[in-house]
């Protein structure tokens, strides 16, 4: 399976990825993401 990442998620300092539940969030960085998902970073919005 492929795993995407968009690369405006690298402007910001802190993401919140989601766990799975409306009330788990948790802070990440671009960087943590693609290490622990192995996403291929592309340009997905305008």
């Amino acid at each position: 399976m492929t795993i995407l990442i968009d690369e405006a998620l690298n402007d910001y300092d802190v993401v919140w990825a989601a766990a799975g539940h409306p009330h788990s969030v948790y802070p990440t960085t671009y960087a943590e993401l693609i290490k622990c998902t192995g996403a291929k970073p592309m340009v997905i919005g305008d």
